[in-house]
């Protein structure tokens, strides 16, 4: 109660002391330097609070995008320069820096004198390249989907954000992602897929030059037709294009799955390479030439509904010889929005839990091995409440 009656006296209340007691309260990365609520290791030591916020530091500088350097001065007194507190601040906060992925070649530690009492502690400043040109955008994204250049930096991402070379992009379970690159491509990310931006550029006459690489799970691309290289790189083999529709599946340990839709792709390794056109599919192993092409199952013929109010579920004809099959819904006939995928054996009939308003779906049929072929018409109905 006595404490209560003498904060207000001194202008203070609790919150405002326990704000103060977190330098990281007023965190801001701006003109490449780190400014903080109160200054860290002020009193020649880092205390719980000093240490908390550094990790903050960190992370925050490590989501930046075009980082080339950080600095980290301590600036302490005389009698803390001579007894190394000077130096063992700024060690530690190097080594905290540096645990959130900054590599130890661009960090630089000094200990210089201090003019003001008021200098004194730990100031962290950075440089930056100039922000490069984002090489491709999320067009839209269903599910949990993010990004970033390691693991340590993913994050949500939402459509309409950028992505720039070195990026790589996660879909979650039951997640999706469309991603448009700089040179007119679009690639589909089906669940549990992982995919890096490797390096795109283009020239004056917009030839290009596209490298992708599927870390796990399925990409579908549409790639525009134009001069110069477009490839696709997985654990086995790396499918190369000018300008098609394909699919290219990357399993934890087996081998690398190729759908080509339309047009040709090559598949390659140091074994051997196979072209792969329109309607076919093959496999490839790393240390194996790749599997003689093979039909891909026909699309399905869609039965109901083909437009209209949803009435008794969706059916359709699947292809002679494929148990299996594949079914998207989605918000857009483009499939970016709220998309649902599901997949099954045997009968073509399908009744969705959906909410209501307007729905787009389309099916493709799978082979006994795996193989997804071309998907039927798409089709809009309207699930009423």
């Amino acid at each position: 109660m006595i404490r209560a009656l003498i904060l207000p006296l001194l202008g203070l209340s609790l919150s405002g002391l326990a704000q103060a007691a977190d330098p990281c309260a007023e965190l801001v990365l701006a003109d490449g330097a780190v400014r903080l609520a109160a200054p860290l290791g002020a009193s020649g030591a880092l205390g719980d609070a000093d240490l908390a916020c550094l990790d903050r530091v960190a992370q925050a500088l490590s989501e930046r995008e075009g980082l080339r350097s950080v600095t980290v001065a301590a600036r302490v007194r005389d009698a803390w320069r001579v007894d190394g507190s000077g130096q063992k601040m700024s060690a530690i906060a190097g080594a905290r820096i540096g645990s959130a992925g900054i590599p130890t070649a661009r960090i630089t530690l000094i200990v210089p004198p201090v003019g003001a009492p008021s200098e004194e502690g730990l100031h962290i400043s950075f440089t930056e390249s100039p922000a490069a040109p984002p090489v491709g955008r999320v067009v839209g994204r269903s599910g949990a989907v993010s990004a970033g250049r390691s693991d340590a930096t993913m994050r949500p991402v939402q459509a309409g954000d950028p992505l720039n070379l070195g990026h790589r992009v996660a879909t979650g379970p039951g997640a999706s992602a469309t991603l448009g690159l700089a040179d007119g491509s679009r690639l589909r990310l089906q669940p549990d897929t992982v995919v890096v931006l490797g390096r795109l550029t283009l020239a004056a006459d917009m030839s290009r030059t596209v490298g992708l690489e599927v870390l796990s799970g399925e990409v579908s691309a549409e790639v525009e037709k134009s001069g110069g290289r477009f490839e696709i790189q997985t654990a086995s083999g790396v499918a190369g294009v000018r300008g098609t529709v394909f699919r290219v599946a990357q399993g934890a340990d087996g081998p690398t799955r190729l759908e080509t839709l339309e047009g040709r792709v090559n598949l390659a390794n140091p074994v051997g390479d196979v072209d792969v056109d329109g309607g076919l599919g093959t496999r490839i192993a790393a240390d194996a030439a790749p599997e003689s092409p093979r039909a891909l199952p026909r699309a399905p013929e869609v039965l109901q509904p083909l437009q209209g109010p949803l009435k008794r579920g969706l059916s359709w004809a699947g292809a002679p010889r494929a148990p299996g099959w594949r079914l998207e819904l989605a918000r857009d006939a483009e499939f970016t929005r709220d998309v649902q995928i599901l997949s099954g054996q045997g009968r073509g009939r399908l009744r969705p839990e959906l909410d209501s308003g307007t729905w787009y779906w389309r099916v493709a049929s799978v082979d006994g091995e795996g193989f997804t072929g071309s998907w039927s018409r798409i089709h809009a109905f309207d699930v009423q409440d």
